[in-house]
């Protein structure tokens, strides 16, 4: 998610979007915050929160999140956990079949 770090094609998916990010210039460190998902405890919801807070004026958040979804991707995109998007990609299904 750093500028120019991903622009293009990845996963046979549209990328361009990702210079945009709000996140886009973030460093390898302060971009840890955006896997905090995948820890336990209120150590990794303080880092799932920080992360979000990237995202809740994102220029690109709808684009993120889409991508996510369909990549399947761990950590936090589009504003949400891995789980969240499991959680509206289940619902989807259900509303369209």
């Amino acid at each position: 998610m750093g500028a120019n770090a991903f622009t293009g094609l990845w996963h046979g998916l549209d990328t361009s979007w990702m210079d945009s990010a709000a996140c886009a210039g973030l460093s390898v460190e302060e971009r840890r915050c955006f896997f905090g998902d995948t820890r336990k405890g209120v150590r990794g919801e303080l880092l799932v929160l920080e992360a979000k807070q990237f995202c809740w004026d994102c220029p690109v958040q709808a684009e993120c999140l889409s991508y996510a979804i369909e990549s399947k991707l761990q950590g936090i995109w589009g504003g949400t956990t891995g789980k969240e998007r499991a959680d509206i990609a289940r619902a989807a299904r259900r509303r369209s079949a």
